[in-house]
């Protein structure tokens, strides 16, 4: 892997929050924290809550985020915790995605490197660390590679050199990490974490497919599940008592 670990770069002075002004701040909650179901975003709040008071004292610095099908919403939910971790605690924070997309051969190549350029050996790590609004939010992105290429990278001694020097350079990272039932490299992936977060969707994910998830991933520490897209119904004899 070529380059050091990941320098962080000089900023302009802002405040103890990390944001130079008010309108950087509502910009970055609008898109990355009011985005999201307000379920959801206070579940991952609940969650950060529990574990800084647990036994272990913190929150693990190095989080995967997986479901067991496509569809469940991992994205949107791993880029929210990152945020919030970022925004509530103050923390540095890199969100790490791994799901590699297919090769479009008619695009216009992207200029800005990705993981798989790191992996590769065409760049190095600071140059593919995107930044956000939040100065403490940064994004790495996986990039185009082919399917018979991601075995290979998912089981690289590359990776765990990668996510040793992001450990230097952030208090934490939130992995976004392919289905396990749908991918067959997201269990090598998916052992670089300390930890993981399973997501489930409401209505759709099946009992034996979080079951068979949570087989596949008994060996790491698990934090719990997310439950995505559910829309809590009030009675409506309730809806009447409260209606104006």
């Amino acid at each position: 892997m070529t380059g050091k670990s990941p320098a962080r770069a000089p900023r302009k002075s802002r405040g103890s929050d990390g944001f130079a002004t008010d309108g950087e701040r509502e910009r970055f909650v609008r898109e990355y924290l009011d985005n999201t179901s307000p379920q959801v975003v206070e579940s991952l709040r609940f969650l950060v809550a529990r574990e800084q008071l647990g036994d272990r004292n913190s929150f693990p610095s190095r989080l995967a985020v997986v479901s067991s099908v496509e569809g469940e919403g991992v994205t949107t939910v791993s880029r929210t915790l990152a945020a919030m971790i970022a925004h509530d605690l103050e923390a540095n924070v890199c969100w790490v995605d791994l799901n590699f997309t297919d090769i479009d051969r008619d695009s216009t190549p992207d200029s800005v490197p990705h993981l798989v350029d790191v992996l590769s050996e065409r760049a190095t790590i600071e140059s593919a660390l995107e930044a956000t609004s939040n100065p403490r939010l940064t994004l790495l992105r996986a990039g185009a590679v082919s399917r018979q290429r991601r075995p290979v990278l998912a089981r690289s001694p590359m990776l765990a050199d990668l996510f040793a020097a992001l450990d230097v350079a952030f208090q934490y990272v939130v992995i976004d990490v392919p289905p396990l039932l749908a991918s067959s490299e997201s269990l090598n992936l998916v052992r670089h974490a300390r930890a993981y977060l399973l997501v489930v969707k409401h209505g759709e994910t099946t009992i034996p497919q979080v079951r068979q998830a949570s087989q596949e991933l008994r060996s790491i520490p698990s934090l719990g599940v997310v439950l995505n897209q559910f829309e809590p119904h009030m009675p409506s004899k309730l809806q009447r008592l409260f209606a104006t």
